[in-house]
């Protein structure tokens, strides 16, 4: 079972911090900073892409069934 966080970081720390190339998009940008995240939600994760270079993404928070 997934369990729930919190997401506090404004998102000029979260480009800051993780050193993302491209500027985050309005879409991301706009939502305000979320105190129960909780599984099925959308949630801003960082990745590595091809040739190292990190992304981000909206993907759904939770695990998939087998």
């Amino acid at each position: 079972m997934c369990g729930r966080y919190t997401l506090t970081a404004g998102w000029g720390e979260v480009e800051n911090e993780f050193g993302l190339p491209e500027p985050l998009g309005a879409t991301v940008t706009a939502q305000p900073p979320r105190y129960n995240v909780a599984p099925s939600q959308p949630v801003p994760v960082v990745a590595l892409h091809r040739h190292g270079v990190r992304k981000l993404a909206m993907l759904r928070w939770g695990l998939v069934p087998y």
